[in-house]
């Protein structure tokens, strides 16, 4: 995957080259290099070595390495290797913070070279297969039906995806398409790929049978009757309960003030042996109150024989 692509860069890294432009009017070689984490890159200026009387490497605006000069390079450490020969660098165990612009200025025959600027871009390779789902969107007739097809990484660092549905291939990580009712369904593809590495993943997606979504949702809802009369709706069940009782009570004993009293006189059993005697009934005499009055209710037996 080494070599030169074409240039890509980000508005801050053209800024830099505009201004690498405008102090060195030389400026006529870009570069850019793609490599993955662990990986090692030699970067090298392209030009001839012979006749040179300086060279130097900057790696953004701080030297890293110069011809007959020793620098104590504090940024990559025993990773920066230079070659005095060929005046390349060597750039080993490369990590994210690696990414960035490497200028190299050189003079031959004691006149200036075009400034050659190579820009290092380090990626993650992708190491999981992307994962591709389908959301039912609508039904269009009796044969078809559409689709939103998605495809997604959990890193999603400077990838880039494309849909296929075995006839056309498009770019992006999202697609709507219609498909058959018929047959076992239609087959997608998704591509997640970077500079450095690449990962494919393929399903089968088909129509959803509406009458089968909605069997799906009925237990559903009745789990959710059953979670509320279980969960929230019980208590309130218990208050209605209450309320309701306190009603009754209250309600009853609003009703004792306005009960009518009876009384029942019945035939007396008196033993034959004893001597004859006499009955009265003697009635109290009830003092008003504030409730309101009873009727009180005697019932005479004029038949009444004593045995």
């Amino acid at each position: 995957m080494a070599g030169s692509h074409p240039l890509c860069l980000s508005g801050f890294s053209s800024s830099v080259l505009l201004l690498l432009w405008l102090w060195h009017p030389g400026l006529a070689s870009l570069k850019t290099i793609h490599k993955k984490v662990g990986d090692s890159v030699e970067i090298s200026s392209g030009l001839p070595t012979e006749g040179v009387n300086a060279a130097q490497w900057k790696y953004k605006d701080k030297t890293v390495a110069e011809k007959s000069l020793h620098i104590s390079n504090q940024i990559f450490g025993n990773r920066l290797h230079f070659n005095i020969t060929t005046l390349s660098l060597t750039l080993t165990e490369l990590t994210l913070q690696d990414s960035g612009n490497f200028s190299f200025v050189s003079d031959q025959n004691d006149k200036q070279r075009e400034t050659v600027v190579i820009t290092l871009l380090v990626h993650e390779s992708i190491t999981e297969d992307p994962i591709l789902t389908s959301t039912h969107v609508s039904t269009d007739s009796n044969q078809t039906c559409t689709v939103l097809v998605n495809c997604s990484l959990k890193s999603t660092s400077s990838v880039s995806y494309k849909l296929s549905d075995g006839n056309q291939t498009h770019e992006g990580s999202s697609r709507q398409y219609s498909i058959s009712k018929q047959g076992e369904g239609q087959v997608f593809t998704c591509t997640a790929s970077n500079s450095v590495s690449n990962r494919t993943t393929s399903e089968t997606v088909t129509c959803k049978d509406n009458s089968t979504e909605a069997e799906d949702v009925v237990p559903e809802l009745y789990l959710l009757v059953i979670g509320a009369a279980c969960g929230g709706g019980l208590p309130i069940i218990l208050l209605v309960i209450v309320v309701v009782c306190c009603c009754r009570k209250k309600k009853e004993g609003a009703d004792s003030t306005e009960l009518t009293v009876y009384a029942d006189v019945t035939d007396l059993n008196i033993n034959s042996n004893q001597a004859s005697c006499s009955l009265y009934d003697t009635i109290q005499e009830i003092s008003p109150t504030h409730q309101m009055a009873s009727t009180l209710y005697d019932k005479v037996n004029f038949n009444r024989q004593l045995k």
